[in-house]
């Protein structure tokens, strides 16, 4: 996933940084183990990257919220 750099506010003012953006790699993968049962694993944010979910300016101070660190989701499914 890439999120460029952006302005912080809607001015596009220069009195506050922009947010540098970020690049993050997910890897996601199934296998279909019969024809009933699959299994699946995801992991989000494999390089366990600082990010900012969101960037902005409240009360002229730019407010960064964190993204998520490296998560892991496993599971199965059954179809019939």
């Amino acid at each position: 996933m890439l999120i460029g750099s952006y302005w912080l506010e809607a001015s596009n003012s220069a009195a506050f940084p922009r947010y540098p953006g970020h690049d993050l790699v997910n890897l996601r993968t199934s296998w279909q183990v019969d024809p009933v049962w699959s299994v699946f694993v995801r992991v989000y944010n494999l390089g366990d990257k600082r990010y900012a979910d969101s960037a902005q300016v409240s009360s002229n101070t730019p407010v960064y919220s964190p993204g998520l660190p490296r998560v892991f989701y496993a599971g199965g499914e059954a179809r019939w």
